[in-house]
C-alpha cells in the first residue's frame, strides 16, 4: 500500500535534489534511517536518497543492469526482482 505519492511538479524539486526526499520524509513523518529508498537509479536518484541519510535498493529488473554501474556507489543493496526486495527490508 502506497500511503504518500509525492510527485516532482507538485513540490518543485527533482530527484536528486535533497528536497524532495526531505519532503517525502516529512510527509510520512519518518527519519532518513526508518526509511528505505528503492529505484532503478535513473535520474541519480539513489544518490539523492543516500545523501538523505536513506537505506537505498538498486532494482535491476527494468534496466537489465544497463546503466546501474553509476549508481552502485549508492546502493545497499542490489536486487534483480521484486521478490527479493522483501529480504532487505525490516
Amino acid at each position: 500500500m502506497i500511503e504518500e505519492a509525492i510527485f516532482s511538479c507538485d513540490v518543485g524539486a527533482l530527484k536528486p535534489d535533497r528536497r524532495i526526499y526531505e519532503i517525502a520524509l516529512n510527509k510520512m513523518r519518518v527519519s532518513p534511517r526508518e526509511a528505505v529508498f528503492i529505484g532503478d537509479g535513473g535520474s541519480e536518484e539513489l544518490r539523492g536518497a543516500k545523501e538523505s541519510g536513506m537505506q537505498t535498493i538498486l532494482v535491476t529488473h527494468f534496466t537489465n543492469g544497463l546503466g546501474s554501474e553509476r549508481s552502485l556507489e549508492y546502493a545497499d543493496v542490489v536486487v534483480d526482482n521484486f521478490e527479493d526486495i522483501a529480504k532487505h527490508i525490516v
